[in-house]
């Protein structure tokens, strides 16, 4: 048997227990490594989380009480740079149904002001709340920027204006960055069809008072669009929101700039600004000042007019224009109209019918009833006059019988104002004698045609009526052929003397009361009364919002044409209500005596003009107001910058900017709130939280 060998092992070698002790060694060093990244990262994520809350109520207080807010309020700092790092604006108290309280003038009553701002450098850095808790609304603008400028300087309100009401708190303690930037506004022209935008917006500007340069630049287009044409009807570039006519505008353009007609009559002035640009970056500058109202079509809402009227637009100017003139220079009257003998829609003459009676109207004295308003008053069917008129004339019509020389003469004619609104033929006895040729006392009127006399210095008023007397020659077979209309009611519209009893006392005697007279219902020779321009007429503008308590108003202009003996007088007035209540009696007020400064009148905030315009003798020719305007300094406010703008199918999209500065639409306000942490190996890291938002207030103060 052979014996074995047998070895015995007790526990572990060194070597064995070095290898095992290093390898728990490494393993403890790695759970501890392991440890402190994850107590690293957790507090990271602890500080990362309290950052972005801390940010998110920051934000969401921003937010709620801007939003209510009105942008023409607000005041930022510094107020010369393009972002801002402190803001000022007002906030108001809701009622228990969610209204806000309303002044005596119907705006938003604002009872406090809020300013954020930031104070201190570095870790000491602090965004602070500054209120002040009973809002002056008697600040100006200035005043308001001068409280803010005082505020951010000293981390406080207690030294800025209304201090004693200002009260301060921190919304957080530590490193960040914010702006508040007015965001710039672009426009896109392009559309399909042709049309006016009549809302559009290019952003606000916080206008001051002066002189200002509008700048349009093409920025591109529409895929679809087929150029990059800008196009405007009205600009509204006032800190009252007042607009004012594109194309009346100084300028200058770096493309092909047209004043254009618009046939469609859509446009506020029949015209258009154009601005045929054929790439990006072509460019038109407006000049403008702050503050201005500019009429120039005397169309507003609320305005009044008397014998005056706007009409047609006026080709006699390049270019054409709408210009503020007299009524009159039409025919005013006629026989087919009056009788209903003819066709209405014709108003140059015409219906009635020939004479046919041979020595019917041979030597009478004719006398015609012209019926106005006073007798339409009585129920009877007329078509009275059209307007006042400073003078007149009036056209005679014969028969076209032929064989030819079957005319009318008429040996004299008078004029005069009726006595009754009854039908009469009793006249007030203050007869005008009317003239043929240059001062003929009577005429021929050629068979078939119409002979119109000389103007006549007899105004007529659209409420009364007239008589027409005339002397028909005593010819035999000729001379004695007038035309006729007959009254569809068969209403006297005529009464005859007889040759045998005809006398020159007749033609002006005021009472007509021969039992041998013959009434005829049927307006015998006079055609048509025309009307020369109305003696004088009144254009009473309506009151205009200057948005300002008490405007210093600088000047007024206009461009006027006024003919030999014709005038325009210009009288304004002002009041601080809307209704003018408190304001001058317009019989109170002078005329201002030629354009310029405007001294003279009080400074409210309503502003209102009277035109009174008066003809030349006779009426022959009217005066004319082609435009008139009104300037004051504005006051500084975020104005809403925009127009009515043209689009089109090759119209592309451009920006603006104000005096070479972007405009805000809305504000764009960026939070970047820091914290430093102590990161892995015993580094500073740097934990931000931020957030971007877009606010537009959504109220406007009123």
């Amino acid at each position: 048997m052979t014996p074995s060998c047998k070895s015995s092992r007790n526990g572990f070698s060194l070597l064995e227990a070095m290898a095992a002790l290093t390898i728990m060694v490494a393993a403890l060093m790695l759970a501890v490594g392991g440890f402190m990244f994850m107590q690293k990262n957790q507090l990271q994520q602890i500080t990362q989380d309290e950052v972005d809350l801390e940010t998110h109520r920051a934000v969401a207080r921003l937010q709620h009480e801007m939003r209510l807010s009105s942008l023409s309020e607000m005041v930022f700092y510094p107020s010369t740079a393009k972002k801002y790092t402190a803001i000022s604006f007002p906030i108001a108290h809701t009622d228990e149904e969610g209204n806000f309280p309303l002044n005596s003038e119907g705006k938003i009553d604002w009872n406090a002001t809020v300013v954020y701002h930031a104070h201190g450098t570095g870790d000491q850095l602090k965004l602070l709340r500054t209120k002040f808790a009973q809002r002056d609304n008697t600040l100006s603008t200035s005043e308001r920027q001068n409280q803010l400028d005082k505020v951010v300087i000293d981390g406080h309100g207690s030294g800025a204006p209304n201090g004693e009401n200002a009260t301060t708190s921190i919304l957080f303690e530590r490193v960040f960055n914010w702006e508040i930037v007015p965001q710039g506004s672009s426009y896109d022209g392009y559309s399909s069809l042709s049309k006016l935008d009549r809302k559009a917006s290019l952003g606000s500007f916080n206008l001051t008072p002066g002189l200002h340069t509008l700048k349009l630049t093409t920025t591109g287009k529409d895929s679809r669009s087929s150029g990059y044409t800008m196009g405007f009807d009205t600009l509204r570039i006032s800190s009252a929101g007042l607009h004012r006519e594109a194309e009346a505008q100084p300028s200058s353009s770096s493309s092909t700039f047209n004043i254009v007609e618009d046939p469609s009559g859509m446009s506020s002035g029949d015209h258009r600004l154009i601005i045929e640009a054929q790439e990006s970056g072509k460019s038109v500058s407006l000049n403008f000042y702050n503050d201005r109202w500019e009429d120039t079509n005397f169309n507003l809402s609320g305005a009044t007019k008397s014998n005056t009227t706007v009409g047609a637009i006026d080709t006699s100017y390049t270019p054409s224009d709408f210009t503020l003139k007299l009524v009159g220079n039409t025919t005013n009257w006629s026989a087919k109209a009056q009788s209903w003998d003819g066709n209405l829609t014709d108003d140059t003459g015409g219906g009635g019918r020939n004479c046919q009676l041979s020595d019917f109207y041979k030597g009478v004295i004719v006398r015609v009833l012209l019926r106005g308003q006073d007798m339409e008053a009585k129920g009877l069917t007329v078509n009275p006059f059209d307007h006042d008129s400073a003078g007149c004339k009036i056209a005679f019509r014969s028969s076209a019988l032929s064989p030819s020389g079957k005319d009318l003469l008429i040996l004299r004619a008078y004029i005069d104002t009726c006595a009754s609104t009854n039908i009469t033929p009793h006249t007030q006895g203050n007869p005008r004698q009317i003239t043929f040729n240059s001062g003929s006392g009577g005429c021929l009127v050629a068979n078939g045609s119409t002979l119109w006399s000389d103007p006549i210095d007899f105004p007529l008023s659209w409420e009364k009526s007239y008589a027409v007397t005339f002397w028909i020659a005593n010819g035999v077979g000729e001379y004695i052929y007038p035309y006729l209309w007959q009254d569809t009611n068969l209403v006297t519209s005529t009464y005859l003397i007889p040759h045998t009893e005809a006398n020159t006392t007749h033609l002006t005697a005021a009472n007509w009361s021969s039992s041998s007279i013959t009434n005829l219902p049927y307006i015998v020779a006079v055609d048509r009364v025309y009307a020369t321009y109305a003696k004088e007429g009144i254009y009473t503008s309506p009151p205009v919002d200057t948005l300002m308590e008490k405007p210093e108003f600088e000047s007024v202009d206009w461009t006027e044409d006024t003919p030999t003996g014709t005038q325009i007088e210009i009288r304004v007035r002002s009041g601080s209500t809307p209704d003018m209540a408190d304001a001058k009696d317009w019989s109170a007020v002078n005329p201002v005596p030629s354009p310029g400064s405007l001294t003279s009148i009080s400074y409210a905030r309503y502003l209102q003009y009277q035109v009174l315009l008066k003809s030349s003798a006779k009426g022959i020719d009217t005066p004319k107001l082609r435009n008139i305007s009104f300037q004051w300094p504005g006051e500084t406010r975020a104005a809403n910058i925009g127009g009515i703008f043209v689009n089109g199918p090759g119209y592309g999209q451009f920006e603006a900017t104000i005096d070479d500065q972007p405009l805000a639409s809305p504000l764009r306000i960026s939070l970047e709130l820091q914290q430093s942490v102590k990161g892995f190996n015993n580094t500073t890291e740097i934990i931000t939280s931020e957030s971007t938002f877009e606010l537009n207030p959504r109220n406007n103060g009123r």
